[in-house]
């Protein structure tokens, strides 16, 4: 069974930040969207082990859409401001 995250992707300073939405303490910094977004897709595979089942047969976040760079699970971008 695959599971979908929700993820907001935010430029801060020279990076970017990366947020699960159904995982709150789920967070990542990277220097561009796709390395931010790789970074938060292992912090999620993490939790899920985490929580009780084994990380190597867990279910793992897929894209959603074809990424410009990286993985993206559905990504939502916040505007500059």
């Amino acid at each position: 069974m695959k599971k979908k995250f929700t993820v907001i992707l935010v430029k801060e300073g020279d990076g970017y930040v990366a947020r699960c939405q159904e995982m709150p303490d789920a967070v990542a910094r990277g220097s561009s969207k796709g390395d931010a977004l790789e970074k938060l897709r292992a912090v999620i595979i993490k939790k899920i082990g985490e929580d009780g089942s084994d990380a190597g047969s867990a279910p793992v976040p897929q894209p959603v859409r074809p990424p410009p760079h990286g993985p993206i699970i559905e990504l939502h971008e916040k505007p500059d401001v």
